[in-house]
């Protein structure tokens, strides 16, 4: 699904991650560790396309000149990026946030559930998690989304990964320890690589 060659990420002249050659699989489970502020966020933005700040070849299904409609397309129909921060969008209700795919189909929904900002934090990510798990999107970016849920559903997140991880490619980056038994690939930043735990 991505591959990359000679793919060097710099913030301000700094590189944070160099990678000579690495490619990742076209489903499962890849966990991607480090230390706080090594550029793990920053290469999720890169994976989702929303940052250009690299030099060197990263190749979306066998493709590294995706930009313009083809990658407002790709975002649309195959990556779902679920961030750590609120991926929720304020002026929308609870309701109306879980069901964001019918309303810009132009569907009718039933408008019910309080503001977003009544929502904690946790409630916020079951209703993004619930919304970007019911697309056909086959590549999920999620940037610690362990983090703000209380045990039962952190729970419920993972069965949910497990149960689609033979279909869709998970890219997960996790400080805690969720997930890393049922990974098929960990990948811990040092010195700024990529160093193969599994």
């Amino acid at each position: 699904m991505y591959e990359f060659i000679d793919f060097t990420l710099s913030i301000q002249k700094r590189v944070l991650i160099h990678i000579p050659q690495l490619k990742f699989p076209d489903h499962g489970i890849v966990l991607l560790k480090g230390e706080n502020g090594t550029g793990k966020t920053t290469f999720l933005n890169c994976l989702a396309f929303l940052n250009r700040n690299y030099k060197g070849r990263m190749l979306f299904c066998g493709n590294d000149r995706i930009k313009g409609r083809q990658k407002e397309e790709i975002l649309a129909t195959k990556i779902s990026y679920i961030r750590q921060k609120n991926n929720a969008i304020s002026f929308l209700n609870a309701q109306e946030n879980r069901n964001l795919l019918s309303i810009l189909k132009g569907e009718k929904v039933e408008k019910k559930g309080g503001k977003m900002t009544s929502l904690s934090q946790g409630q916020q990510m079951i209703l993004i998690l619930e919304r970007e798990f019911s697309t056909d999107k086959k590549v999920f970016l999620m940037d610690e989304c362990f983090s703000s849920l209380d045990v039962h559903n952190k729970e419920k997140l993972k069965t949910e990964i497990l149960r689609k991880k033979e279909v869709c490619l998970f890219i997960i980056v996790s400080h805690e320890g969720d997930l890393e038994k049922e990974a098929d690939y960990i990948y811990v930043l040092q010195g700024k690589q990529w160093r193969t735990y599994r």
